[in-house]
């Protein structure tokens, strides 16, 4: 897959810390600069509590780049390590909308068969693994794979392992 770049908006920590963890970019002023110009070099941004407020100055340039770090995807913490692992690990955000419909990347196109499979079982399992309590089960009525500009492909749902 893709190597994530980790950005750390906080000073609280020394260099060899940020060099430890792999973090790719780090400071409050650094990144507010490049906040600021629009200069995105970072796929994640992660804050700690102390540091979210001074953060919302940039709510409309983060939040429709989907940048905005939030307790919910936990890229707001105080443990650093664990959120930059779990980064590093393959962490995937998804949601459904009002209709449950699931709209989610598993893939590029010069991905193997294999390799696409596996990702949409392992999607697959974090659903069923992550679904609310209040829902009963997990009703997956078809599945249709899509590129950006290319026509869709309809999964025949035998053909994969569902839960």
């Amino acid at each position: 897959g893709k190597t994530v770049k980790i950005a750390l908006f906080s000073d609280d920590f020394d260099i060899d810390f940020i060099n430890n963890n792999k973090i790719d970019f780090f400071g409050i002023d650094f990144l507010s600069r490049m906040i600021e110009n629009e200069n995105f070099q970072f796929d994640v941004l992660i804050a700690t509590y102390s540091t979210i407020g001074l953060l919302s100055n940039f709510e409309r340039i983060l939040g429709p780049k989907n940048l905005m770090p939030s307790v919910k995807h936990g890229t707001v913490t105080d443990d650093v390590i664990k959120s930059v692992n779990m980064l590093r690990n393959g962490y995937v955000r998804y949601k459904s909308d009002k209709h449950g419909i699931l709209r989610c990347s598993i893939g590029r196109v010069d991905f193997t068969i294999d390799a696409l499979k596996e990702n949409l079982e392992f999607l697959l399992n974090d659903i069923k693994k992550n679904k609310p309590s209040n829902v009963k089960a997990i009703n997956i009525e078809r599945l249709i794979l899509s590129t950006t500009m290319g026509p869709s492909l309809v999964v025949n749902l035998n053909s994969i392992k569902l839960f």
